[in-house]
């Protein structure tokens, strides 16, 4: 009977690795030349969507295909909302050519701009200031999260820039959130009022998360009481937004205990879950560290 327990949670584990391995989504801080899933040797870049398994999903050109944009412009912040119809929401890491967008703007594939100032709109900052955007995640409902998109679609691409106090109230119509992390710190008269290792709402201008709660101790996370800000590269959570359920990346790495900013840490927790060689182990790249600079899991 045991045997076949074992036998059974074994399966199970399989089971659940083959349908991780199809729904986790990332990108790299580097571009590389490594293999697609038909075994071609291919060029990868910092801006393409990639997949666990080993297949690429989505090619920075086509991210960015309603935007008309000539080249590559990296990714810095990823949330596959549907992943069988290409609905992606990212940041760039460049700013756009054509003037639709700068990099610190939340993007999507079907040619929305949620301007940077507007996510930022209910912490009062200075509305130039543009502090990038790190890491996103929709909370809420996931036909929710559609329908507000499906809404935005119809607006000017500056819509958000001229009216970034309209984000709060449509958020709030579909009951539903963006965390977020920023590339900058916020600004205040002794301390920050937050650090880009923090997790935000843009509905409520809070701190869902700081990086003292991400980052537990011996680590000295947390500014200015534990001393170091550890950072947020990338994040994801049920979409529900269970808090203690938050997985996310660092900016840098730590040696006790030991994991880098390509590795899937959990909220609170110092052990690795994911580490970077399993990460992009189906790639074949070259070298054993690539980084990572965004990343995603599909869930319906």
């Amino acid at each position: 009977m045991k045997r076949v327990l074992l036998v059974a949670a074994g399966l199970l584990c399989l089971l659940q690795m083959s349908v991780f391995s199809q729904r986790y989504f990332f990108s790299t801080e580097e571009d590389f030349m490594g293999t697609d899933a038909s075994g071609a040797t291919t060029y990868i870049s910092d801006g393409d969507v990639l997949v666990i398994d080993g297949t690429i999903y989505m090619r920075n050109a086509q991210l960015l295909l309603r935007f008309q944009e000539p080249f590559d412009l990296g990714l810095d912040a990823l949330d596959v909302i549907e992943s069988r119809d290409g609905l992606v929401a990212f940041s760039t890491e460049l700013d756009g050519v054509n003037g639709l967008f700068d990099a610190g703007d939340l993007l999507t594939t079907t040619g929305s701009v949620i301007h940077n100032e507007a996510l930022l709109f209910k912490f009062n900052l200075p509305r130039t200031l543009n502090l990038g955007l790190d890491a996103v995640q929709f909370v809420g409902e996931q036909e929710a999260i559609i329908a507000f998109l499906n809404e935005i679609m119809t607006l000017p691409p500056d819509h958000f820039q001229q009216f970034p106090d309209e984000l709060e109230g449509r958020l709030r119509q579909y009951d539903i959130d963006i965390w977020f992390s920023t590339s900058g710190t916020g600004p205040g008269a002794d301390y920050p009022i937050f650090i880009d290792g923090d997790i935000l709402s843009a509905a409520t201008g809070t701190i869902v998360a700081p990086n003292s709660q991400l980052v537990p101790p011996p680590m000295n996370a947390g500014i200015p009481v534990r001393g170091v800000d550890y950072g947020c590269d990338a994040l994801l959570t049920p979409r529900k937004g269970h808090v203690p359920n938050i997985y996310y990346s660092t900016e840098i790495l730590n040696y006790q205990p030991t994991f880098n900013d390509g590795d899937l840490l959990r909220l609170n927790t110092p052990a690795v879950r994911l580490d970077h060689r399993t990460i992009i182990a189906n790639f074949n790249a070259k070298t054993k560290f690539l980084g990572l600079d965004a990343h995603s899991y599909w869930e319906r």
